[in-house]
């Protein structure tokens, strides 16, 4: 149904108008026809019916989680819809960068979510989103949501025995290449398998040396890398020594 009498022109001039009833909503098609009155006022016959959709509310609550296995490569975000979005764009940012436009159009029935892969680790990413109409009309950005990959982590580690029970030596193989951010090694001794244990060592070279408590007893040797911001990687896969 049409609310009649919205606007009234007295000036046979006028040929538009713009609608800024605080009554419209976000992401919401209204409908319009256009009539003229004579001196009489005897109403015309009604125009065409136009249509136009207003801009969406900007989406709201962004978040972030680590897309496994590579949580240094991949992130999924979400967000809360507005109605009315027929497509987003998404921009990135690196580091202290400007923001660039990483994603357009996208459906806005199949996002959220959105996965943002081929990161590097230990970087600082931020990101921001804009809704779009039928039309392309767009919102205003969204809030800003800042994120640091997790390091990438080593490979390989193996455990020596140098002492005969005491002295193990252990090393691994360093992602390549290293991280910008990289920092440390982080050194984990566990008598149990498949467990992370006890940190023992945070170290800046390889390889290590470790005096074990207990001779002829199996220790489990996690390494992860660190960042400037002591932000741990995944784990490698354990090396073991007796």
């Amino acid at each position: 149904a049409f609310d009649s009498g919205l606007f009234t022109f007295d000036n046979l001039n006028v040929s538009e108008h713009i609608d800024s009833s605080p009554a419209l909503n976000p992401g919401t098609t209204y409908f319009y026809r256009v009539y003229s009155k004579n001196r009489n006022l005897v109403e015309s016959s009604s125009s065409t019916i136009g249509q136009i959709q207003t801009t969406p509310d900007k989406p709201t609550a962004l978040t972030y989680s680590y897309a496994p296995p590579s949580a240094h490569q991949a992130i999924t975000l979400n967000w809360s819809a507005p109605s009315g979005v027929s497509s987003y764009d998404i921009l990135r940012a690196t580091g202290i960068a400007s923001f660039v436009t990483i994603a357009a159009n996208l459906s806005g029935a199949s996002y959220p979510p959105y996965l943002s892969d081929n990161l590097s680790g230990a970087t600082t990413y931020s990101y921001r989103l804009v809704a779009f109409n039928q039309s392309r009309y767009g919102s205003t950005e969204s809030s800003t949501l800042t994120l640091k990959t997790k390091p990438s982590p080593p490979s390989g580690v193996s455990v020596t025995d140098l002492t005969y029970g005491f002295t193990l030596r252990i090393d691994w193989t360093n992602p390549s290449p290293l991280d910008a951010n990289f920092s440390h090694y982080h050194i984990y001794r566990s008598p149990t398998q498949g467990a992370l244990g006890t940190l023992i060592r945070n170290e800046l070279t390889k390889p290590y040396t470790d005096t074990v408590p207990l001779n002829n007893t199996t220790y489990y040797y996690t390494v992860r890398c660190a960042d400037n911001d002591d932000i741990e990687s995944l784990n490698t896969d354990q090396g073991a020594g007796a």
